[in-house]
């Protein structure tokens, strides 16, 4: 045994080995801690164990931004992969895997959650891996007993896919792109861990796979491009470099991963085209503010307290304060409202506790500062929308570091009270208590999951409105709340949350302000208050003259109102405005039918069917115009394509089968009279056609 007698004195030693640039005491080396078919068992576990929680919600509708741009996209869908990745460019892995799902399964979102809770799964490992390779890097002062490492990690790992913010990316399909953002990012700072600490024996290939983990990560979302300001904290916080050396390698990481970003930037550029929902990145940053009206002051003194509300779900979650999106009062100075200074004074103390915190704690300070990180993008750059549930997923990352270190002094204390099997025991019942606590409330939202619940649970947060609070998300909820309401026909109930959404309205943007009036509009014709109706559509038409939406729907209405020279003047104003609409065509060749006009319906409705070729009432009304002016043959083709979607329309079927029989058809024109005869028995018309077929025609 070596004493301090024995060592060899040397002046000449170079003062970088004193202080190498390596963990501030030996790094662990063994690797992962699991072996190869035990982290396949622990993905199905994970797998198995959130099909469970969550199953009960797989079958409902789709939601949000879905609806609008995966299920109302569908057609871009079966132009192929390359249209799909257009539809948002600036994640095209993301709207790939939909694609994949999409051609197995359609559009059934069941299959969707099927997929998210396998990459959910696939996460909670990557999550473990991570942990492992990252507290490898910790000074070996820090004791763990036989086996306890492996259950904490395992531990965390069941608690973080089991959490009730999951639902939100596994339920809420399009948040898909906030699991894939996770997995690529745990997985990606689990490969650099590993080759920083001699995990991995050669370093470039760990190098080199982390940064085709990041490009993968930001295909996927753009939240993930604070990788590198992440492996450069973990440079900091784990090794104990010289500072011109770590400046050195810090720049060196910004530089290598400028290379992924730029490839980034330049494909989501090239993938942008007319079914993109976006506009291209930056454009879409210099939006995001205009379209907000909050400045760039009122959104850093607004996020603390966003923050706080994000690690309170994580920390002590609920269902009151799981909220898929809430409108946020805005701070307007530190004390307007009051908990702004107390939130920043919050987190800038958190902050200061981190850096404290490096030599003693060192998987604290990483925690902490891990949370903050990744908070960034979205906090500071989208301030249309400063709160969405999901965005807490990534950074509960964090926390999960300082409850492993938690974990380990709880065990530590135990250990010394306790044999060590009853300390590892008791610290597994204790997580497990927590688990199955944060199970049934996962259980009970996902049994709750649905348009319906989801609106009416962030109905309930929404504060007082003042022009001090966050317009967008607020006219959202009421809006998507009222919609539905309108499909469980509560018409009484939607009235009131609309004219609650008219007045909020008022300090929107146009568009939104607009479309609040026209859903009103239509709320108060449908429960016959006509004359309002129409006063909310005039007012939607003053919101700006030139939009021809307020037109076409005040058009319908009138039409329906039996004031057919009014609709008919709306129509023709709608087409003038906007000769892409449409259903404005569509309606417009249908009044014009009613009138005898047909000549002129037939260039509308043919005009709606060559900017929308799956417009089956077009088809049908033109169907009819054709039969109107005796061209059977087009008439014919026209009727059949209508039929083929409405197959119970008696009206159709009839001019169908007038159609064959005047051609000599006999057999089809026999085949649609009966067919009207089955929906519609006493349809005489239909009946008496068929008696008129002789019997050597029918055979």
């Amino acid at each position: 045994m070596q004493t301090m007698h024995d060592i060899p004195k040397n002046n000449n030693i170079d003062k970088d080995q004193v202080t190498p640039d390596l963990p501030s005491a030996s790094p662990d080396t063994r690797g992962c801690i699991f072996r190869g078919s035990e982290v396949f068992v622990i993905f199905l576990i994970f797998f198995a164990v959130v099909l469970a929680l969550q199953i009960e919600g797989f079958v409902s509708p789709m939601i949000y931004d879905s609806v609008g741009w995966i299920e109302g996209r569908s057609y871009v869908f079966e132009k192929g992969p390359l249209a799909v990745a257009g539809i948002m460019p600036q994640r095209p892995l993301f709207m790939l895997s939909l694609y994949f799902n999409y051609l197995f399964h359609g559009m059934d979102p069941a299959y969707f959650r099927v997929f998210n809770a396998l990459i959910l799964a696939g996460t909670g490992v990557a999550l473990m891996v991570m942990l492992n390779m990252i507290m490898a890097l910790l000074p070996t002062r820090i004791s763990w007993a036989a086996g306890e490492e492996r259950l904490i990690i395992f531990l965390i790992g069941l608690l973080y896919i089991v959490h009730p913010l999951q639902i939100f990316d596994v339920l809420y399909i399009w948040q898909r792109e906030t699991l894939m953002a996770c997995l690529f990012y745990f997985s990606a700072l689990a490969v650099y861990a590993a080759g920083r600490g001699g995990s991995i024996r050669n370093p470039a290939t760990a190098y080199s796979l982390t940064v085709i983990l990041f490009f993968l990560g930001l295909l996927s979302k753009e939240t993930v491009i604070t990788l590198p300001l992440t492996i450069v904290l973990m440079e900091f916080v784990f090794f104990r470099a010289p500072m011109k050396k770590f400046v050195k390698r810090a720049v060196a990481i910004w530089i290598i991963a400028l290379i992924p970003f730029v490839l980034y930037l330049f494909l989501s550029y090239y993938l942008h085209g007319p079914d993109s929902t976006s506009a291209k990145p930056f454009e879409r940053l210099s939006l995001a503010f205009q379209e907000s009206g909050i400045g760039p002051l009122n959104v850093i003194l607004t996020e603390p307290r966003v923050w706080l509300l994000y690690m309170a779900s994580i920390v002590v979650p609920s269902v009151s304060n799981l909220q898929l999106v809430r409108a946020m009062e805005v701070s307007a100075s530190l004390i307007d409202p009051p908990s702004t200074l107390f939130a920043c004074l919050t987190v800038a103390g958190l902050i200061a506790l981190a850096f404290t915190m490096r030599s003693r704690e060192p998987l604290v300070c990483f925690g902490l500062l891990f949370f903050c990180v990744v908070l960034l993008p979205e906090s500071l750059l989208l301030p249309q929308y400063l709160f969405f549930g999901y965005r807490a997923i990534l950074p509960m990352a964090g926390l999960m570091f300082i409850l492993a270190r938690i974990m380990n002094m709880v065990s530590a204390v135990l250990r010394r009270k306790l044999p060590l099997t009853s300390a590892k025991a008791a610290l597994a019942a204790a997580m497990c208590g927590v688990v199955a606590y944060l199970g049934m409330m996962t259980c009970s939202m996902a049994s709750r999951w649905g348009p319906l619940w989801i609106w009416e649970h962030s109905l309930t947060a929404l504060p007082a409105y003042s022009p001090g609070v966050e317009t967008s998300p607020y006219l959202d909820i009421l809006m998507n709340y009222s919609i539905q309401l309108t499909k469980s026909g509560d018409y009484g109930r939607v009235v009131e949350v609309l004219q609650r959404a008219s007045e909020v309205a008022k300090a929107a943007q146009p568009p939104k302000r607009m479309r609040v009036l026209l859903n009103l509009g239509n709320a108060l014709a449908i429960t016959g208050n006509r004359q309002e109706a129409i006063e909310r559509f005039k007012e939607a038409i003053q919101v700006d003259p030139r939009w021809a939406p307020p037109y076409n729907t005040l058009g319908g209405w009138l039409q329906e109102f039996g004031d057919l020279p009014g609709a008919l003047e709306n129509f023709r104003t709608a087409v003038r405005l906007d000769p892409s609409l449409a259903q404005a065509h569509y309606r417009l060749g249908r009044a014009l039918l009613l009138i005898g006009d047909s000549d002129n319906a037939i260039l509308s409705l043919q005009k709606a069917l060559e900017l929308e070729p799956n417009y089956p009432e077009a088809s049908a009304h033109l169907g009819m115009a054709m039969w109107n002016l005796n061209r059977v043959n087009e008439a014919v083709h026209y009727l059949e394509t209508a039929v083929s979607v409405f197959p119970n329309h008696v009206e159709l079927h009839n001019i169908l089968a007038k159609a064959y029989s005047k051609l000599g058809m006999v057999q089809q024109a026999e085949q649609h009279f009966k067919r009207v005869l089955e929906i519609e028995p006493g349809y005489q018309d239909a009946r008496r056609n068929l008696q008129l077929l002789s019997p050597s025609q029918s055979k």
